[in-house]
């Protein structure tokens, strides 16, 4: 697969779930988009990294079914095994691979997805850096915190956006490819508190989904209270922001 290839689908992704708005009312949606952190060829990895990988399209649950299956990250002469954890979104499946030991420095590994009967699903690669990284990121603190409900061709967007005061900060991973943690409790009518755990995409700003896919969907009239978190390439969790509480609106117009 091309570069070109790679960022046309990564970019789509992005427009997808809500994290880059469309430029057009109407938009197409990518058939497949694949979204990893680190990315594709990264170098300079902490060696206890947790790879983040989002898949959006078709294929993606068969590609979760055989990561839980067994999956390795391999490196010339040895692997690790790799335990995926998913969270499950509106059109993507998310997962989060936990190393069984940490990884070799200044090494490069490689995750192969392929079906039984030989066809790659998947295809991934990192190098790693010389050592670990064990400190959390900078505590996120959003603000300008808004629902929002838009049609478009293929889908509607509903999500609750905000804004962060300030960049994103770490010590080994670029703020460009911090991710963000939503520690949620849904508040229906009729229903029970619905707690949950929402991951999503590098750069995305907001809990829920764009015109075809996104972190998790939103029911109308329902109250979120959640915590943002920021991830590192490690898994390092910052401190949560202060919580926030939304109300999704009620009527959803065309």
């Amino acid at each position: 697969m091309s570069a070109t290839t790679i960022a046309v689908a990564s970019f789509l992704l992005l427009v997808a779930a809500g994290a880059v708005a469309p430029a057009p009312a109407r938009a197409d949606c990518a058939a497949k988009a694949d979204t990893f952190s680190p990315p594709r060829g990264a170098r300079d990895v902490p060696t206890n990294v947790k790879p983040f990988i989002a898949l959006y399209g078709y294929g993606r649950a068969q590609v979760v079914k055989l990561l839980r299956a067994g999956a390795y990250l391999r490196a010339k002469g040895h692997r690790v095994k790799v335990t995926p954890r998913a969270y499950t979104g509106y059109a993507t499946e998310s997962v989060v691979l936990s190393p069984a030991s940490a990884l070799r420095p200044n090494t490069t590994y490689s995750l192969d997805v392929t079906t039984p009967q030989g066809a790659r699903l998947l295809s991934y690669s990192f190098t790693t850096g010389a050592s670990r990284d064990t400190r959390a990121p900078g505590s996120p603190s959003p603000r300008n915190v808004k629902h929002t409900y838009t049609r478009f061709g293929c889908g509607p967007a509903d999500r609750i956006a905000f804004e962060l005061a300030g960049a994103l900060s770490d010590d080994k991973t670029p703020a460009k490819a911090l991710r963000l943690r939503f520690d949620v409790v849904e508040r229906a009518p009729g229903r029970k508190p619905h707690k949950r755990v929402v991951v999503a995409l590098p750069g995305s700003r907001s809990l829920g989904h764009g015109m075809c896919a996104g972190n998790a969907e939103l029911r109308p009239c329902a109250t979120y209270d959640f915590r943002v978190s920021v991830v590192d390439y490690a898994g390092n969790i910052s401190a949560p922001s202060p919580k926030l509480s939304v109300k999704t609106k009620c009527r959803r117009t065309p």
